[in-house]
């Protein structure tokens, strides 16, 4: 295919465009290579702007000039593989042009030869003359204008066209070389892009799976709605303590403790229950300090001590007043009070700050002085973290604890008692001088 170098062209220092004058650039040339007559460096055309400015692949580092000698070098586009392939080519020409010359030489001496033995006299140029057949017809006239070594020359080279085209190859090597280097950097940049994304991959996919457990732990506690309870959560393990479902019949959300489904409303009923209970116990104790009260006005004198004692204070050896009766009523009030609102001890839990509890081992109601969790020390034995949330155990008197009451259908008032230490006997219980039963309701 031939060289394409009609017209003249104008060159602009630092500018990757180039202008054309009497020219008719096609698209094709995209690819080819432009050598102008400014150095004779060889530019890659990367876009035809129109049929008379193209744009080159890097800036022109020449200086300023117009009307320019130029040639086009169609390529087709090399490739990295095809440029490859020619530089192997150029290097196995150079390495073996010698020897062809040598087998050229011996190939023209051994035709002489035959030409001489075939009974020919002369010289080998009358040899050649004798090959040369008659001349052809004129070819068409080309176009007129340098050809690529004029311009080269005119470029300020200097050399035979051998030079010339060993220049060229020279050329041509450095430009595949500089396309080699950039196809492998991009080759490093590709596989940095692939190692990158392949990480990012591997991340998304770690991420996914932290998802899924946090999704699977959340189902394993909230069980949706469901008509009755559920025996085990939605994928058919065994159901964890505080799991929550709705209930689509009662209409009502109920936790799963102990294992049993709770009913919240059940247990404020429960709770309500206590609290009268509680009540009433006040109301009793209240009532047995009134009528100890009353039975120590008939006797003024004595009755006034029996009646305004401190509490704890002794009237008579193991004896106490009234009012000491009336405080240790309102203390239990007040611990029953408590003890409707508490909860069961269990080791290790978490509590917080001022939250009631009652013992396992004692059964009274002790409230938590700092927020803490994890111990497993009975609240009646730990100090540290709870504090009786009532006076505790009575002082003096026997070691009976008041439990309940209840009048029955003569009208009478009975009270029961319990010991912590063991059952209910004598010993709790003493008679004064006057033949009184004298009971310590202890707290």
């Amino acid at each position: 295919m031939a060289w394409h170098r009609t017209g003249t062209v104008t060159i602009t220092q630092g500018s990757n465009v180039v202008v054309g004058a009497g020219v008719n650039w096609m698209r094709q040339h995209v690819g080819w290579i432009m050598v102008t007559a400014a150095s004779g460096a060889l530019h890659e055309i990367k876009e035809i702007v129109s049929s008379t400015e193209v744009r080159l692949a890097a800036p022109v580092t020449d200086a300023d000039a117009s009307g320019l000698g130029y040639f086009i070098i169609p390529t087709h586009a090399l490739n990295a593989d095809l440029i490859d392939s020619i530089n192997q080519m150029i290097t196995q020409f150079e390495t073996s042009r010698g020897a062809w010359a040598a087998v050229y030489e011996d190939f023209s001496a051994t035709t002489y030869q035959l030409w001489i033995d075939q009974g020919n006299a002369g010289t080998v140029g009358d040899f050649l003359a004798h090959l040369k057949g008659d001349k052809g017809d004129h070819g068409d006239t080309g176009d007129t204008g340098a050809s690529a070594y004029e311009i080269w020359i005119a470029a300020g080279h200097s050399g035979d066209e051998a030079a010339f085209l060993d220049w060229f190859t020279q050329q041509a090597l450095t430009q595949a070389g500089a396309a080699r280097d950039a196809a492998q950097t991009a080759q490093g940049g590709a596989e940095t892009a692939r190692d990158a994304a392949q990480g990012s991959a591997s991340q998304a996919a770690n991420d996914l799976a932290a998802i899924a457990a946090i999704f699977d732990s959340f189902d394993d506690r909230y069980l949706g709605s469901k008509a009755s309870d559920p025996l085990t959560d939605n994928d058919g393990d065994p159901l964890l303590t505080g799991a929550v479902y709705w209930n689509s019949v009662e209409g009502e959300t109920r936790f799963y403790h102990s294992g049993t489904w709770e009913r919240p409303s059940t247990t404020a009923a429960t709770s309500a229950q206590q609290a009268v209970d509680a009540k009433l116990a006040a109301l009793a104790a209240q009532a047995a300090a009134e009528t100890a009260q009353s039975g120590a006005e008939t006797a003024r004198d004595a009755a006034q001590g029996w009646a305004d004692t401190a509490e704890d204070t002794e009237v008579a050896p193991g004896q106490y007043s009234a009012k000491h009766h009336a405080q240790k009523a309102q203390a239990h009030a007040n611990a029953a009070s408590l003890a409707s609102n508490a909860s069961e001890w269990v080791s290790g839990g978490a509590h917080v700050y001022g939250q009631n509890v009652w013992s396992p081992l004692d059964f009274f109601t002790y409230r938590a002085k700092v927020a803490h969790s994890g111990s497993t020390l009975d609240p009646s034995l730990d100090e540290v973290n709870f504090a009786p949330a009532s006076g505790g155990a009575g002082t003096g008197g026997g070691g009976a604890q008041f439990a309940e009451f209840e009048v029955n259908p003569a009208g009478e008032l009975i009270l029961s008692f319990y010991d912590p230490a063991g059952a209910v006997d004598a010993a709790d219980f003493t008679i004064n001088a006057a033949g009184e039963l004298l009971l310590e309701i202890g707290l």
